[in-house]
């Protein structure tokens, strides 16, 4: 993940990521966020804009520091 957002940066000069929260389970210490979300990439050689959109479930745990655990379905990474 950190070598695919490192290559994501240098190819881009700016990323807009939106998330929309569709809804929240908690249990325990864990919690699942469900969420769809959108991105534009301007890419820095072409001068393109490149747009994706998806669904996932993204798992953390629970506490001081939440933490992501787990991104289940599309990364937006």
């Amino acid at each position: 993940l950190k070598i695919r957002l490192a290559s994501d940066f240098r190819m881009t000069d700016s990323i807009d990521l939106q998330f929309f929260i569709d809804h929240v389970l908690t249990e325990g210490n864990k919690s699942v966020v469900k969420a769809h979300w959108q991105k534009r990439a301007l890419r820095r050689n072409t001068g393109g804009i490149q747009i994706s959109q998806g669904k996932a479930n993204f798992v953390f745990e629970t506490g001081v520091s939440p933490r992501l655990l787990d991104i289940q379905g599309d990364s937006p990474f």
